[in-house]
């Protein structure tokens, strides 16, 4: 199964899972992470740093308004942990795309992954206050991330990877991982890369099932502390 960073946080975010995110797969490996997901405001916002936004926010609670793809999509989780590492009480509303709604003026932010949110950017409809990468990432110059700016756990994993099923024997597991990561050093694969701002990694087996159970342990702990779930 080729899957993303969605397998983890929906082991928090259902309570009734008709399966168990960890024990019932194999890792494989995880082939890509992007560079995390971006707090973007319009253009003519009058915000025009992450300061400027959380200070209206502080000073009119609930009425500034963000965006998402739907309850318990990635960017309403990041959201609500940008809200609990600032102290803030932000008005979140759910769409099945908020985009249109965003560029009208609708509501105040969104967050959004790099590859989406840099043609916005290009365009000069947006602009990019923070991003949630572990380090600034050259493609969005001058823009800081939520650790240098002081707030920690403001990220939400952002990588695609394959899963085989429970019980896979290790050899064979290697053996796949061997096989994908050939594919994935390959032109068709690296263009695609490029034009989806991700970066290569290529995880071993070992180390994705480590890194695995600890995305899986953080969402089921964090979601239910920020009131995040789902039927």
């Amino acid at each position: 199964m080729f899957t993303t960073a969605g397998h983890a946080t929906n082991a928090g975010l259902y309570k009734n899972l008709p399966y168990d995110a960890v024990e019932d797969f194999t890792p494989i490996t995880i082939v890509s992470r992007s560079s995390g997901f971006v707090l973007l405001v319009q253009a003519d916002s009058p915000y025009k740093t992450v300061q400027d936004l959380i200070a209206a926010a502080k000073a009119r609670p609930n009425q500034i308004s963000y965006g998402s793809f739907g309850i318990g999509n990635t960017t309403h989780v990041i959201g609500a942990l940008f809200a609990r590492a600032a102290d803030l009480k932000l008005l979140h509303v759910p769409y099945k795309s908020p985009v249109s709604d965003f560029l009208g003026g609708h509501v105040n932010m969104v967050f959004m992954g790099a590859s989406t949110a840099l043609p916005l950017i290009k365009d000069g409809r947006v602009r990019a206050l923070a991003i949630s990468s572990e380090a600034s990432d050259p493609n969005f110059p001058g823009v800081p991330t939520f650790r240098e700016l002081g707030y920690e756990d403001v990220d939400v994993p952002a990588w695609s990877g394959v899963l085989a099923p429970r019980g896979m024997p290790a050899e064979q597991a290697q053996a796949l991982f061997k096989q994908i990561a050939e594919a994935a050093r390959q032109p068709v694969f690296q263009d695609y890369l490029k034009l989806s701002q991700a970066q290569l990694v290529l995880m071993t087996p070992e180390q994705f099932a480590k890194a695995l159970e600890a995305d899986v342990a953080r969402f089921r702990k964090v979601l239910p502390e920020l009131g995040i779930e789902a039927e």
